[in-house]
């Protein structure tokens, strides 16, 4: 099987509409489920206590089984003590405090390892969830393993995109329209396999999770999350943009490398 030959999303142009009627006559609320929420936090002093309580409070009739994963991934703000402090009253929410120089690949395995639930949302800590599509999204998990969101792109953001786009499919075989959006569902069995092990460090592991994923004999769709959640207030430098490229190209690189000597017996 070529590496070409893995990806196993629903991203064809012919069953969008398929989609959006599941998604249109799901029933928001028909059937409470199991689910962890993973936050990687970092710095989020100002926003963090209304995440958490929106998300609690939103779910709170719908999800009976809830649990929310809260890294803070050494933040030098306030961050870490107002988690601590929502924990302590708030027994659904699991703080795991990590040291700055904790990768962002490193915080979410750990993080994973602690999920106990059904499924798995992978988001950030930002305000603006759209509680409503996480719960019409549960309506698609009875033909597929997981649900992910993109975005709708303009401008140079688009371009970015469509690049991705297509360094994943020629690198990984993977089809994946928005690999870094905020909105993750996946079926928590897959984490939770003895043989599974996530290497790459960076942001990049969600393309290692996603590759792995299907190898593993699961499928994904694919959903637009709205663009309440197209951006983060605060967007880096220019530099900061280049070096989180140039980071990200080296590990899709080494990675990709990885997987085909893995693939042809090379090593």
């Amino acid at each position: 099987m070529s590496i070409s030959s893995l990806a196993q999303s629903d991203s064809k142009d012919t069953e969008a509409p398929a989609r959006a009627s599941a998604l249109s006559n799901a029933d928001a609320v028909a059937v409470p489920r199991s689910l962890s929420i993973v936050l990687l936090v970092q710095n989020e002093e100002a926003s963090i206590e209304q995440v958490v309580r929106s998300l609690l409070s939103g779910l709170e009739d719908w999800a009976t089984d809830l649990e929310i994963l809260a890294v803070d991934r050494g933040s030098h703000d306030r961050t870490g003590i107002l988690l601590t402090r929502l924990a302590a009253e708030e027994p659904r929410l699991i703080v795991l405090h990590q040291p700055a120089g904790c990768a962002y690949g490193q915080a979410l395995v750990r993080a994973l390892g602690l999920v106990s639930k059904e499924f798995v949302l992978l988001t950030e800590a930002q305000p603006g969830l759209n509680v409503d599509l996480l719960k019409r999204s549960f309506a698609l998990l009875s033909d597929y393993d997981a649900v992910l969101g993109f975005r709708q792109r303009q401008g140079w953001q688009r371009l970015t995109a469509l690049l991705w786009r297509w360094l994943l499919s020629f690198t990984l075989g993977l089809r994946v329209r928005d690999l870094y959006c905020p909105f993750k569902l996946y079926r928590a069995e897959f984490f939770r396999q003895p043989t599974l092990k996530l290497e790459v460090q960076g942001p990049l592991i969600n393309a290692e999770m996603l590759y792995k994923f299907v190898r593993a004999g699961y499928v994904y769709t694919e959903i637009a999350i709205g663009a309440e959640r197209a951006s983060k207030p605060a967007r880096p430098s220019l530099w900061r943009k280049l070096a989180l490229w140039w980071e990200a190209l080296s590990e899709l690189s080494n990675y990709s490398g990885r997987c085909y000597q893995e693939e042809h017996g090379c090593i």
